[in-house]
């Protein structure tokens, strides 16, 4: 297995919002236009990678519609975090 050095990672790699990732943001959000998207969905945006967020932002530039397919799925995620669990909840909270 190859060891990771520090010139393998970058503050990308460490969620320090960088110029570039704030453009494709940006990019992506024109993209989508007046559609309306989950705050899910731009948690998710602000953590993915950057190709893949590219390549999502070239394709709603394309079909700003499809951003159903993406959004839609991702409400869900919160409900997946055990720390959201109703019956977590109760037993924290008395």
């Amino acid at each position: 297995m190859a060891k990771t050095t520090a010139a393998d990672f970058n503050n990308e790699d460490y969620n320090i919002r960088s110029p570039e990732r704030t453009q494709l943001l940006t990019q992506l959000k024109d993209a989508i236009g007046g559609i309306p998207v989950s705050p899910t969905f731009w948690a998710c945006c602000h953590l993915a990678d950057m190709n893949r967020l590219n390549l999502l932002q070239q394709s709603l530039r394309i079909d700003p519609e499809a951003i159903v397919m993406f959004d839609k799925p991702s409400a869900f995620l919160p409900l997946l975090c055990e720390l959201l669990r109703l019956d977590q909840i109760k037993v924290l909270c008395g």
